[in-house]
């Protein structure tokens, strides 16, 4: 999850996914509660067997006594270091269940506490969807920590309804400007103004309300192919995603898996072809129905087949959208009405 945590944020999913967390977390106190009682049994069967262990030698130390090859000081020294050796190797199996349980959980804790809070903000004044112009970028900087400016001094607009073409070099800051005009990041300096209303002056979730985003690779969730179309909208019917799914030319494959739209997705998505991942994310952006819409290297990783059928569903998704294309080289953008360098 926290590596698809941009898409939580862009789609306002943060309430809904808290509350399946919850019930999430639930199940697992069930399974710990029976991992406990599992673990009881193992630590049983371990006493279990090191004292029996420790009875043998001790009987074939008797044995041996009685027959006069070994004296009772040796039998004691023997039934001590069957003794030791049995508690070490309890210890031991305890330790390194503790450590690899330990490492897990850890690594989890810390990628979710390095994360930042986000405060919701204020709107003064709903946007304005009729507005000229959709987005209006002004002296815009922007710069990591410890980093040079990625973005300086960057200026430009673009007018409702609008498809826009955003090239330059790896590292110019093209995603990075995605992630600004959603909110993930604040600007340094310089103001972003989303249909005659600033960022600063409008709520996170007003903010990414008006966008729909479809990354270079798609996340996808260890969930249904149906929440992971729905939570482009959670509050939707079933008619809504299926609608959205045959929009995107996604519908027929999903009927013909044997669970329809009941499969679960494994592993992000890992069993499925890029482009069929990407229609799936192209689904969740058309159920959403933002005025504005974020494609960041959509086709990149596509063969030229699998690229013109999810430029068959953009197009549709297109329609009555202002629309931003990022893009390593201006070749590959087409259709566009201008095309801004950064």
């Amino acid at each position: 999850l926290s590596n698809g945590l941009p898409v939580v944020q862009i789609f306002g999913l943060q309430k809904y996914l808290k509350e399946k967390f919850e019930a999430v977390c639930t199940r697992i106190l069930s399974k710990q509660i029976k991992s406990r009682l599992f673990y009881g049994l193992n630590e049983m069967i371990i006493f279990i067997t090191s004292f029996s262990a420790q009875l043998i030698s001790f009987i074939i130390g008797i044995f041996l006594v009685s027959r006069g090859e070994l004296t009772i000081d040796e039998l004691v020294l023997l039934s001590g270091y069957a003794g030791v050796m049995a508690e070490g190797m309890r210890n031991l199996s305890m330790f390194l269940k503790f450590i690899q349980n330990s490492l897990v959980s850890a690594q989890r804790a810390f990628n979710l506490l390095d994360t930042p809070v986000e405060e919701e903000g204020v709107t003064l004044l709903p946007p304005d969807l009729s507005a000229e112009n959709a987005i209006v970028i002004e002296k815009l900087c922007f710069s990591y920590p410890n980093n040079s400016r990625v973005i300086d001094n960057l200026s430009f607009e673009i007018k409702n309804g609008e498809t826009v073409g955003i090239v330059g070099a790896s590292g110019s800051g093209k995603t990075t400007l995605l992630n600004l005009l959603q909110a993930i990041y604040l600007p340094k300096s310089g103001d972003i103004r989303l249909f005659n209303r600033s960022i600063r002056e409008l709520s996170l979730s007003d903010i990414r309300a008006l966008s729909a985003y479809v990354p270079q690779d798609s996340v996808l969730f260890d969930a249904t192919i149906y929440d992971n179309i729905r939570w482009g909208k959670p509050e939707c019917c079933e008619e809504e995603v299926y609608e959205a799914a045959k929009k995107a030319y996604i519908h027929d494959f999903i009927m013909s898996l044997p669970q329809g739209y009941q499969t679960i997705i494994e592993d992000c998505g890992a069993k499925l072809s890029g482009g069929q991942r990407q229609r799936l994310s192209i689904a969740r952006a058309f159920l959403k129905d933002a005025p504005i819409l974020l494609l960041d290297e959509f086709t990149s990783a596509l063969d030229a087949e699998t690229e013109q059928e999810v430029l068959k569903a953009l197009e549709t998704l297109k329609e009555g959208r202002t629309v931003l294309i990022i893009s390593h080289r201006e070749s590959t953008i087409q259709n566009v009405n201008k095309v801004i360098s950064i």
